[in-house]
């Protein structure tokens, strides 16, 4: 069975009225950035996806307390 799990550069920015959150999601056996994940922060419905490295940013006018993530491969 496959492990992924989300390593973050917790990194939350309050700026100009907005918190953001960037972070880097990785496979949790092969260390390997995983490409398109889903990404939705669920108190406020919104959402992102990684880029190719595995790299996010999702931003909110309110602080972003619980993500969760789907990923198909």
């Amino acid at each position: 069975m496959r492990h992924t799990f989300l390593f973050l550069f917790f990194t939350p920015f309050y700026l100009f009225g907005q918190y953001q959150l960037k972070g880097k999601v990785i496979d949790g056996l092969t260390r390997e950035p995983l490409p398109f994940v889903n990404i939705i922060s669920v108190n406020q419905k919104q959402g992102t996806t990684t880029d190719i490295d595995g790299l996010f940013t999702i931003s909110s006018t309110q602080p972003i307390g619980v993500l969760k993530l789907s990923y198909v491969g």
